[in-house]
């Protein structure tokens, strides 16, 4: 943020007695360019701790009390296992709960398809027509 604040200094309005009252004085401008400098000091030498470290770094064992055994899950971990394949596989619908029956309506535009969908409809009212189709 400190940071961000020295990029935009340069193109803020000094003639805005409003925002003048909101900007740092000069001593304070110091002070956050040198907390800047010691915060980017900070930053190189926990860089280059965590470098230094890394050489003594001993992997973790994946289960403290294992035998070696990877095959053998406990009773947990097979039933979240399954659960999660159980909800991964209900995502094919995800928006909907249940699939709801197909109406009477809907039944008789799939019945009057044939009319719907050849010229047979140009013969036909409007208003039948909606009808058919959203009623």
């Amino acid at each position: 943020m400190i940071k961000r604040f020295f990029a935009i200094k340069v193109f803020s309005d000094t003639s805005d007695d409003k925002l003048i009252e909101l900007m740092p004085t000069r001593q304070v401008e110091n002070k956050l360019r040198a907390l800047q400098d010691d915060l980017r000091d900070f930053k190189s030498a926990s860089k280059n701790f965590r470098a230094t470290i890394m050489d003594f770094a001993v992997p973790a064992a994946r289960h403290a009390g294992n035998d070696g055994d990877e095959d053998c899950d406990d009773f947990a971990d097979r039933a979240l296992r399954a659960r999660k394949k159980q909800w991964v596989a209900a995502q094919v619908y995800g928006a909907v709960r249940f699939i709801p029956p197909t109406s009477n309506a809907v039944e008789r535009l799939f019945s009057k398809a044939r009319h719907v969908l050849s010229l047979h409809r140009h013969n036909m009212l409007p208003i039948r027509l909606e009808m058919l189709m959203l009623l």
